[in-house]
């Protein structure tokens, strides 16, 4: 399908019901699931493997879980902008190769008692990460037909949702049973499978790279001869390179609210402990993914057909209802009620502001836009600890879950505030 020029975003109009699910699409999602699966795998693990294997504290072995974040977001920050210069389906490739290495690499630490070490290989493993997913990503969305560009991303990022809910689970149960081994023999076949379905995302998208550059003269925004077009740009220092403006003003909205999400994957198991409802937190993200299933194909079709207002408010709406049910929660049932509420609030803004992003940009800072989005995304889970941390021990869970309804207000009005001046555009110019 061709796609815009830098310069011009004129595009043939979709087909009447063109395809979301084509191989290529089918590929891309099995890549961000596995990609997924396997962080969070990890993630739930590292404490507890550190502490085994390196004698480790608890402070040092949060840190070999969220060094991999850092890494995450350290590589998107100061690569994503160049991903199309060098060409998504090459860097996709080689950044999964890194993913096969660095999983390789966890069974080598059975000999190699210095946890430094390890640490370094977390955060290679995490640029690797953030780089795959943000590529992977961007030639996934950018083949999307425009006219269903809501659903497709939505039904896209029902990946993530899976490898949100299947990746703890599977590092749960390893590491509960104390076997290491078998967690890092489990990830390293999944990611060689991610890596077979990589290639089925890159060949397809070579071969529209050469489409497109048919169909917009091959004088603009094509990978192949962007470098050889502006050399000196390629090499420019600039804000550009890391990243895209346009896509700031629903990044940053969207970023705000996001931290009630951070609040919610931080603190809700000692939430529950706290008020005595560890039973039906076990469930949590079961109900929140259940929703999220349920509910993204039509949200998707509503962004799309009717536009982004709408779905945003009502985002927007279920993730503020969510946080103040949860502060208020006295039983298992209104526990999961709220994760439900999260669920349709989180999957209707997620997908849907990334798709905002990247309809303000040009096809060749579809990555860069993809990039700045997820970077500050990170920002929001990495740094809401620091943020609102504070509140629990001196006000207890349930203020701080409080705390964070006028948060998703604020982002909401944030939001509409930026859509008013025309920096979030529901339709692409």
């Amino acid at each position: 399908m061709p796609q815009a020029s830098a310069k011009s975003n004129t595009v043939q109009p979709d087909k009447p019901n063109e395809p979301i699910f084509t191989p290529r699409f089918i590929a891309g999602f099995a890549v961000n699931f596995i990609l997924y699966m396997q962080y969070y795998a990890l993630m739930v693990a590292m404490a507890g493997y550190s502490a085994m294997q390196f004698a480790a504290g608890a402070t040092e072995g949060g840190f070999t879980a969220s060094v991999f974040i850092l890494g995450a977001l350290c590589s998107r920050l100061f690569f994503g902008g160049a991903i199309d210069k060098v060409g998504r389906g090459r860097v996709l490739v080689a950044c999964m190769t890194g993913e096969v290495a660095c999983t390789l690499l966890y069974l080598a630490f059975e000999h190699v008692p210095a946890i430094g070490v390890f640490i370094v290989l977390r955060f290679l493993h995490g640029a690797f990460y953030g780089l795959s997913q943000t590529t992977v990503t961007s030639i996934v969305s950018s083949a999307v037909p425009f006219s269903r560009k809501g659903e497709g991303v939505g039904y896209y990022m029902l990946s993530v949702t899976l490898g949100a809910a299947l990746g703890p689970l599977m590092g749960s149960a390893f590491s509960n049973a104390g076997d290491f081994d078998m967690l890092f023999f489990s990830c390293l076949g999944m990611i060689a499978v991610g890596y077979v379905a990589a290639l089925g995302v890159v060949l397809p998208g070579r071969r529209q790279s050469s489409e497109v550059s048919k169909a917009t003269g091959a004088t603009k925004a094509s990978e192949q001869s962007g470098d050889a077009d502006k050399p000196a740009k390629t090499h420019k220092l600039s804000l550009a390179n890391f990243i895209e403006v346009r896509a700031l003003p629903v990044s940053v909205a969207i970023t705000v609210g996001y931290l009630a999400y951070g609040a919610l994957i931080t603190y809700i198991n000692p939430y529950a402990a706290e008020v005595g409802l560890t039973g039906a937190a076990s469930f949590f993200f079961v109900s929140y993914s259940i929703a999220m299933f349920v509910t993204r194909p039509f949200t998707g079709r509503w962004f799309d057909s009717a536009g982004d207002k709408g779905i945003m408010t009502l985002g927007f709406a279920c993730l503020g209802a969510s946080m103040l049910i949860m502060g208020f929660a006295q039983n298992g049932a209104m526990l999961l009620v709220s994760a439900a509420l999260a669920g349709v609030g989180v999957g209707s803004v997620q997908p849907d502001g990334l798709v905002l992003a990247m309809r303000r940009c040009p096809d060749d800072r579809l990555t860069a836009a993809n990039s700045t989005y997820f970077v500050l995304l990170d920002v929001a889970i990495g740094l809401c600890p620091f943020l609102v941390g504070w509140i629990a021990p001196a006000f207890g869970y349930r203020v701080l879950f409080l705390v964070m309804v006028p948060v998703v207000a604020a982002s909401y009005v944030v939001y509409m505030a930026f859509r008013r001046a025309g920096l979030i555009a529901g339709k692409k110019k």
